[in-house]
């Protein structure tokens, strides 16, 4: 199984700056107006001819390294799976309604993100993303797994999960990292457990997620497929379902 394709997207740098829309428009009001998804799908526009390059060049080389390895393509499965999106719409956001000056978003949350950057991060620029890695596993004879709405119900700032804890069933809480920087003297302090590289990725129970929706995968045989959660559920109960062509 194959993960790939964020990075030479710089989906790290199109959270930052997503968030940074939010975040300094509240402590200074300076960029209140600031709002990301113009300027980031631009970005990931001309990014995205040279990442399916890189991706494919990834495959190739796995494939080339299984061949001289001595396995034929038909000894093994080879599957490339999408990105799970880590934040709801503004719909499904618990958050929905409180702009940059109710900074509970971002310091309660831990979803510092305006509502119509939200809504294009989840249903432009994930889906996107996901329809790039399809079809480099199509071009690739590769399978293609499915994960984009594999945290629905539980992502950060869901209207129908909590913080993750131990006090509570995993059903009940958010799947994936939340943010939560403070800002002193000119720079980030992350006191939090993990740091920046963990922000917007799935946490404990976002992995048992895929998982559990890898093993699913691999159990139904060879084809495309797709995991999906729901609010309520355990990280066990995500739905598999078959991709048709």
């Amino acid at each position: 199984m194959m993960s790939l394709g964020g990075n030479d997207l710089d989906f790290k740098g199109t959270i930052s700056d997503c968030a940074k829309g939010f975040i300094f428009g509240n402590l200074t009001g300076s960029l209140a107006g600031y709002h990301c998804h113009g300027d980031q799908q631009k970005r990931v526009d001309e990014k995205s001819a040279g990442a399916k390059a890189d991706i494919t060049r990834a495959v190739m080389a796995v494939r080339n390294a299984m061949s001289q390895a001595g396995y034929g393509s038909e000894s093994y499965r080879l599957v490339l799976q999408s990105y799970p999106s880590p934040h709801p719409d503004a719909h499904g956001n618990a958050f929905m309604g409180k702009g940059y000056r109710d900074h509970q978003r971002w310091t309660v949350g831990g979803c510092p993100f305006h509502e119509d950057d939200s809504d294009w991060a989840r249903r432009k620029l994930v889906p996107q993303i996901s329809a790039m890695i399809k079809e480099v596993a199509r071009s690739a004879k590769a399978e293609f797994l499915d994960v984009q709405d594999l945290l629905t119900g539980h992502e950060v700032c869901a209207a129908d999960s909590k913080r993750a804890s131990l006090t509570q069933k995993p059903g009940e809480q958010e799947w994936a990292r939340f943010i939560w920087p403070s800002y002193t003297e000119g720079k980030w302090d992350v006191p939090q457990q993990g740091g920046v590289e963990e922000f917007m990725h799935p946490n404990c129970y976002g992995q048992q997620a895929l998982g559990h929706c890898l093993k699913e995968h691999v159990q139904r045989g060879a084809g495309d497929s797709a995991c999906a959660g729901a609010a309520g559920i355990e990280p066990h109960s995500v739905r598999w379902s078959r991709l048709s062509d």
